[in-house]
């Protein structure tokens, strides 16, 4: 009889998480030639800022980026649409659910078909993001490069991209009560501002790939206004 040692080692961490000491454990190998699956942890989180979202709450009566409203091409394809087609798919919440590994691996193919395929673009054209805590769930081998975290956005420009991928759908968090802005606004405020970091800025032609149907009909009735 072979016996193992096992120990046990708590690898989902979470915002309910406190101690970042907890998410690393020991683990013996006893040289079985077990296949261990490997997990990305990254100790950088996505935080939700009310005077940062004041700060850009501008950009949605932006003249600049409203006048090359026309520039922006939706992607509307049915496949790599479906994983969006619910309210709360693709918020943070939604990334978080253990029970979603399936549709985490099929974002990422289709994220991959996305820039490579479909859209045909070169690493330094694509630009993507999602919460920093989500990044390594679905990152691929033909997009990896290209990604600005939802934090980094005051600081980093690409005006080579313009194939872009926005990874998101924008909640409020529970405990902020405030709401100086409805909540769609709030999202809204995420998406353009995301998107004036790429090619548009310098009046270029852009596409999108957004999965969150809610994010996808609020982009397109931001649009529609300023068309």
């Amino acid at each position: 009889m072979i016996w193992k040692e096992i120990y046990y080692i708590n690898l989902f961490f979470n915002k309910h998480s406190t101690n970042v000491s907890n998410v690393y454990g020991t683990v013996t190998d006893l040289m079985l030639n077990d296949i261990w699956k490997i997990y990305h942890y990254s100790v950088v989180v996505h935080h939700f800022n009310e005077q940062d979202m004041i700060d850009k709450s501008n950009i949605i009566k932006n003249v600049g980026l409203s006048k090359y409203s026309n520039l922006i091409n939706i992607i509307d394809h049915k496949k790599i649409n479906r994983i969006g087609e619910n309210k709360f798919d693709l918020s943070k919440d939604w990334y978080l659910a253990q029970q979603n590994e399936s549709s985490l691996k099929e974002l990422s193919n289709n994220v991959n078909n996305y820039f490579r395929n479909i859209m045909s673009g070169k690493t330094i054209n694509c630009m993507w993001t999602t919460y920093y805590e989500s990044k390594y769930l679905i990152s691929g081998k033909g997009f990896k490069k290209g990604f600005i975290g939802l934090n980094d956005l005051s600081t980093k420009l690409n005006s080579n991209s313009i194939y872009l991928a926005y990874l998101c759908n924008n909640f409020y968090p529970q405990s902020y009560t405030q709401r100086i802005f409805p909540e769609s606004t709030y999202a809204l405020i995420e998406i353009l501002h995301f998107i004036s970091h790429s090619a548009i800025r310098d009046g270029k032609e852009i596409w999108i790939y957004i999965p969150s149907i809610r994010m996808r009909n609020l982009l397109n009735h931001w649009i529609l206004e300023n068309s």
